[in-house]
């Protein structure tokens, strides 16, 4: 706070004093002096030394000095000016703040907040002004992705398929250009860069089972336009649903495979390649996988490519380290049963839970549904009616937000606040 208190008071020595409060004045003062005091101030910084200013401002701080003067609102608007501040940025945004998920028959989206208690929210003040159920389309549209504060949709109505690129925080929307093809046929990705905002939407068709090639039309918000490739594949892929988001992580998007892997598209490179997908009984591996890939989930923590899998006794957690898959949690959906048996009885009241140990696990079909981005002890679950949290280092489960079983969800989508906030624009 020092810092931005003597930023703010070299503005106010040196900056345009139209835009400053009056300074009181003496009854005995000399109009001569009082002209002579102000002309020996100058009307403004030199913008080379107005901007090593601005660069030392914080994030949430330095909308406000666009109020200053006309000067430092010409220059924090100035593209050059965003694309350095953005680049001397920390690596790491906010923390999650929640997590947004689509109700399949009612075409509603729904926000919980990643806390228990929404009031001890680090990001409170992002937290309110949010619009938890955008609202602000005009038409329903079902979410695709989430990432660095910016969230695909797609319309609801399959002719044209229409995708938007919006941000909640500011309640904009952007209309990208039509594309063909039927929107159930294709799986999307959503690629932002953590920096600076810029984004792609890559649509590969679902279905490759026979052929060595895949036609992929990409978007980019650099260049504002759609682009077909036909890009080589070393084997077939079938994608399980497309409904299921594609991950970020390394430079390339991530899908579950349903052939027993996982596609990865090079965004940069615009290739294809295959990673193993993790596997649980190696004496039964076929089958495994089909089970594995079925009720999975695949995502980031903590800057690691991760995957979650529950079967009917144990929930399983693997890391990416090395080009190989670590277990990283295994944990016997007995003992989280047994450890929160209070927490979830009074969740689900209208349940009835037996008396052997082994039947409420089976009951409860604890299935994971995403991870927590900056925290891999933490893994979000879907029970009947709600969505809860899990802490594998203490092994407590924490209500996150109830839903109606009349409106089951299958996908939720982590919301992260980025350290500024990104348009939707796109070049034209």
């Amino acid at each position: 706070m020092m810092m931005i208190f003597k930023c703010w008071e070299w503005l106010r020595i040196f900056g345009d004093e139209s835009s400053l409060p009056p300074t009181p004045t003496t009854p005995h003062s000399s109009s001569s002096s009082s002209s002579s005091s102000s002309s020996s101030v100058p009307a403004e910084l030199c913008d080379d030394v107005l901007i090593n200013i601005l660069l030392r401002v914080p994030p949430d701080v330095l909308s406000r000095f666009k109020c200053v003067s006309a000067q430092s609102y010409r220059l924090i608007n100035d593209p050059d000016f965003d694309k350095k501040y953005r680049s001397q940025l920390p690596d790491h945004p906010n923390p999650l703040i929640g997590l947004y998920y689509h109700h399949h028959q009612c075409n509603h989206v729904s926000f919980a907040n990643a806390n228990a208690n929404p009031n001890s929210n680090p990001n409170k003040g992002a937290f309110q002004c949010i619009d938890k159920s955008l609202s602000f389309f005009p038409n329903p549209v079902r979410m695709l992705a989430s990432r660095h504060g910016l969230i695909l949709c797609i319309s609801t109505k399959p002719n044209p398929v229409r995708y938007y690129i919006c941000n909640p925080i500011t309640r904009k929307f952007a209309i990208l250009p039509e594309t063909k093809g039927p929107s159930d046929s294709y799986s999307t990705g959503f690629f932002v860069d953590r920096k600076y905002g810029h984004y792609k939407v890559i649509k590969i068709p679902g279905l490759a089972a026979r052929n060595t090639f895949a036609f992929v039309e990409t978007f980019s918000s650099e260049s504002g336009k759609w682009r077909l490739l036909k890009l080589e594949l070393s084997s077939p892929y079938c994608l399980f649903s497309h409904v299921w988001p594609a991950v970020q992580w390394n430079g390339s998007l991530h899908w579950v495979d349903g052939l027993g892997s996982i596609l990865a598209y090079d965004v940069t490179g615009e290739k294809f390649k295959f990673l193993e997908i993790p596997c649980v009984d190696v004496r039964n591996q076929r089958q495994f996988k089909r089970v594995v890939i079925k009720y999975g989930v695949l995502g980031v923590s903590e800057g690691l490519l991760s995957y979650a899998f529950s079967d009917a006794y144990l929930l399983h957690v693997w890391v990416r380290v090395r080009d190989s898959w670590v277990v990283m949690w295994r944990v016997s959906l007995v003992s989280m049963v047994s450890k929160n048996l209070e927490v979830l009885t009074r969740l689900m009241g209208n349940l009835r839970f037996e008396n052997r140990m082994g039947q409420m696990g089976q009951l409860l079909q604890l299935k994971p549904v995403c991870f927590n981005e900056f925290d891999r002890t933490v893994v979000f679950l879907r029970v009947p009616g709600w969505i809860v949290s899990y802490h594998f280092e203490n092994g407590k489960i924490e209500a996150i937000q109830d839903h109606s079983e009349e409106h089951k969800f299958e996908v939720a989508f982590p919301y992260v606040v980025p350290q500024l906030p990104f348009t939707v624009k796109f070049n034209r």
